[in-house]
């Protein structure tokens, strides 16, 4: 991978974990905003999920 790639997907590696943490504080601390805050923990899963697929080697399984 080139290294704007790379800085690229290590921004949103720690995006996605804010945007994860900020919906569990959401779920935990403020029950009328608990649909939002799973929302926003779902949204960053996905997020996670698309870099893994993006940056594993080609050729090697999805698990």
């Amino acid at each position: 991978m080139t290294n704007l790639l790379e800085i690229g997907l290590s921004l949103v590696v720690l995006l996605s974990f804010l945007l994860i943490g900020g919906g569990g504080y959401l779920v935990l601390r403020h029950p009328a905003e608990r649909r939002r805050g799973v929302l926003m923990v779902v949204a960053g899963l996905v997020i996670l999920g698309n870099v893994y697929l993006l940056a594993r080697p080609s050729g090697a399984s999805v698990f």
